[in-house]
């Protein structure tokens, strides 16, 4: 068998691959994850801890992003640190926060987004702080 190299994926496969590779860390700290069918400006997925019940929304992005159709549904949004880099240093972050530190609030007021391609040295830190896992590598 041949592994299929990333750069040739479909945009789906690579969104897919990237959930799938997600959950197994995941479910290392519990949760199991479920793939919602619908991603109507909500969550791509759904990780459910095994003893507590506490329930992840989460969007994945293949870029650091905040968007206002995002904001006050308690999601968390997973990305790279660099999208040059898909495969490596995802974090898990919670969007409210995230808008927080990344976009000013005039900008929030007048744009109702933001999106880059690598997350800002200058923000780093305290994105890996708010970031519920360590950043992972999805090779």
């Amino acid at each position: 068998m041949e592994k299929l190299n990333f750069t040739e994926m479909s945009p789906r496969f690579k969104e897919h691959r990237n959930f799938l590779k997600l959950s197994s860390v995941l479910v290392d700290y519990g949760y199991m994850c479920s793939w919602l069918p619908v991603d109507d400006q909500g969550a791509d997925f759904i990780a459910v801890h095994c003893k507590t019940n506490h329930v992840l929304k989460i969007q994945l992005k293949g870029r650091v992003s905040v968007e206002r159709k995002y904001f006050g549904k308690d999601i968390y949004m997973a990305f790279p640190i660099n999208d040059r880099k898909p495969l490596e240093n995802w974090m898990i972050v919670p969007h409210d926060k995230l808008v927080k530190i990344f976009i000013s609030a005039s900008s929030w007021e007048k744009l109702g987004g933001r999106s880059s391609g690598r997350v800002p040295l200058k923000i780093l830190n305290d994105v890996k702080k708010i970031s519920i896992i360590e950043p992972v590598n999805l090779r």
